[in-house]
């Protein structure tokens, strides 16, 4: 069987959800239970199955599935795949929510190469004014993951209105724009 991709991001979901149900992206919902999903590059030319049982396996679309890239043993609940297959981000489990007893040190973000582990981020790499994360129900919504953009940076919104660049070989992060958190408008580059 030979994989092809249909290329479907977490951001595309996200809008077309807050765009078909706005009131509920900081719904205090249950996690998605353990199930297999497909995550393409910005380009569709490498995906990544994630499968609970299996774990990952990134292809190159077009070839046959028993033939991987490369493998990881772990299941995420999240997932981005850079262009060339070769970069595997992991966001924190809970996405854009926080747990109410979280700390500065939460890991919020993993990064693979070829599914060797190179880095994390945490929460105090991200997020500078604390006093800013809103409260919900039973969560803080802390930011966003928008995924990799054409530079093949990883970017993030943050509550506090920073988009940040990250650059995934080396983790560095700056900030990019600044933007309305609650519209998505970026206010000045």
């Amino acid at each position: 069987m030979k994989i092809f991709c249909i290329k479907r991001t977490l951001l595309q979901v996200f809008i077309l959800t807050s765009l078909v149900m706005p009131g509920s992206i900081l719904a205090d919902a249950p996690l998605r239970r353990p199930h297999q999903y497909m995550v393409c590059s910005n380009d569709a030319r490498h995906c990544a199955v994630a499968d609970p049982k299996a774990g990952v396996s990134v292809y190159e679309v077009g070839t046959e599935m028993r033939d991987p890239l490369w493998h990881l043993d772990k299941w995420p609940q999240w997932s981005f795949l850079a262009n060339g297959g070769n970069y595997f981000v992991v966001p924190y489990y809970g996405y854009n929510l926080l747990s109410l007893n979280y700390t500065k040190s939460t890991i919020m973000l993993r990064v693979w190469r070829d599914g060797n582990f190179k880095y994390s981020l945490e929460l105090k790499d991200l997020i500078k004014d604390f006093g800013k994360l809103e409260r919900s129900v039973s969560h803080f919504f802390w930011g966003y993951y928008k995924g990799f953009d054409e530079n093949g940076d990883f970017i993030i919104d943050t509550v506090e209105g920073r988009g940040l660049s990250i650059d995934i070989k080396t983790g560095k992060i700056t900030e990019k724009y600044l933007i309305d958190i609650k519209t998505g408008k970026i206010i000045e580059k």
